[in-house]
């Protein structure tokens, strides 16, 4: 009987735990989204650097500037081209992989 119990309050831990996790994922998305189209200018900080690194890395012309890692240009090389719309769709990459981050972290808190 008390195992029963037991089940019934890990299942519904389980669930208040998820339903968190997922709150703050929407609430995180729905107040993201408008600040990322509200930030135009792609010379802020070095935003800029790493949308040309991106440009260079898809017309195959070079990997870095020497002063940055390579990485996150190469995952947003697929996507570039020379318009301003690439600069909205990196925006929205970038939230993806921090989601995906924060998903894959509290995966792995989960476990622990």
């Amino acid at each position: 009987m008390g195992s029963r119990i037991q089940e019934k309050a890990n299942k519904y831990r389980a669930l208040l735990v998820g339903s968190a996790v997922l709150l703050f994922i929407v609430v995180f998305l729905l107040s993201v989204i408008p600040l990322a189209y509200l930030n135009n200018n792609s010379m802020d900080e070095d935003q800029g650097k790493y949308l040309q690194i991106a440009l260079w890395i898809a017309n195959f012309q070079r990997l870095t500037d020497g002063n940055r890692n390579f990485l996150y240009s190469l995952l947003l090389s697929p996507f570039a081209r020379p318009d301003i719309s690439f600069f909205t769709t990196s925006k929205i990459i970038s939230m993806l992989i921090g989601g995906l981050g924060l998903g894959w972290i509290f995966f792995i808190g989960q476990r622990m």
